[in-house]
């Protein structure tokens, strides 16, 4: 973020102060989604929040792609915690949420790379949850992303391009 400043102005004034007012920020941020989130805890108010998020996390722009990613992600998290699902109900957004994410598992970032596989982990997540598994049941397919996280900091175009093909597997 402070980057972005740089680039534009040149400098960074006050780049010490700034940073945890940019942290502070994000936060309350998250903070306000995650209740309105609240509010509607239903599949549909998810498709609500990313309808919003959408065009952040599509951006050509890093830095906005970054901070919509990470907002996506604590949602996401927020949403499968707080999820209680009492009748198998089909989670009818998966597909559209899925190819909102798919994509930056092969951003340019790695810090947007590893939320966005953090995002399909606690999708397929929610999905199992409304197909009637608990809450502590564990996939051995969905724990298998986190062990593909590695790849994804590798710089190397071919690992990074191998990590890819194995998260699509």
């Amino acid at each position: 973020p402070l980057d972005v400043l740089k680039e534009r102005d040149g400098h960074v004034p006050d780049a010490p102060n700034k940073e945890p007012l940019y942290h502070d920020t994000v936060s309350a941020l998250k903070d306000l989604l995650k209740s309105l989130l609240q509010k509607e805890l239903t599949p549909h108010g998810l498709q609500s929040m990313f309808e919003h998020l959408g065009p952040w996390i599509r951006s050509s722009k890093e830095h906005e792609r970054e901070r919509a990613v990470e907002v996506g992600a604590t949602l996401l998290e927020f949403y499968r915690d707080k999820l209680n699902v009492s009748t198998v109900v089909p989670f009818y957004n998966l597909g559209v949420l899925v190819a909102l994410f798919s994509p930056r598992c092969s951003d340019s970032l790695a810090s947007i790379r590893l939320r966005a596989v953090d995002c399909a982990y606690y999708l397929l997540y929610i999905q199992l949850c409304y197909e009637g598994f608990a809450h502590d049941y564990r996939d051995e397919m969905v724990e298998r992303l986190k062990d593909l996280k590695k790849g994804l900091e590798d710089p190397d175009f071919t690992i990074l391009f191998n990590t890819c093909y194995n998260i699509a597997m």
